[in-house]
């Protein structure tokens, strides 16, 4: 199978997100796959080492913005990156199977994917996030949430959550 992932959180300083698609990547997850990891290439920014199992078959893809995109505040970049540059890469790479390790797939992707949540704390705990923030989860998540083939979430608690706010079968969880 061949499959795409944001990649985004393993470039730069490595928070919560990226360490988990490190630790998922290097303990074999997509062994067997051919793996393209898509990445925003920004200047000053290396590509990390990563000790991925020999069976699996990865290549970093850089996924650049438009020029005319140039000139957008960064979280506006964003934005445009996730859903309109990456949908486009991944259709044009006829990838099988899109994996979103942060939240959101690009709202104009319309094939196989997985989506990872890791909680609702702009929901549960609102004041710890930006007003932006809230809305782009809310807008974003709930369209990844509904169009997802499958959610993978990282305890029952955020489980429970989804459940909670979200038309969801829980069949669809994990």
């Amino acid at each position: 199978m061949y499959i795409g992932l944001d990649a985004r959180t393993l470039i730069g300083d490595r928070t919560g997100v990226g360490n988990y698609l490190k630790n998922i990547l290097e303990a074999g997850v997509f062994d067997g796959h051919r793996v393209s990891l898509y990445y925003w290439p920004r200047s000053g920014r290396s590509l990390p080492t990563l000790d991925i199992p020999e069976t699996t078959s990865v290549r970093w893809e850089p996924v650049e913005l438009p020029f005319v995109t140039a000139l957008l505040p960064y979280p506006l970049g964003v934005i445009w990156w996730v859903n309109v540059s990456l949908p486009r890469a991944l259709s044009s790479d006829n990838i099988d199977c899109f994996f979103a390790p942060n939240f959101v797939q690009p709202l104009w992707y319309n094939g196989p994917s997985v989506a990872v949540v890791h909680d609702l704390a702009h929901i549960e705990a609102a004041n710890t996030h930006t007003f932006a923030y809230r809305w782009y989860l809310r807008i974003f998540l709930a369209a990844t949430i509904k169009r997802a083939n499958h959610i993978v979430v990282v305890s029952q608690h955020t489980k429970q959550d989804i459940l909670k706010y979200y038309d969801v079968d829980p069949d669809d969880i994990t």
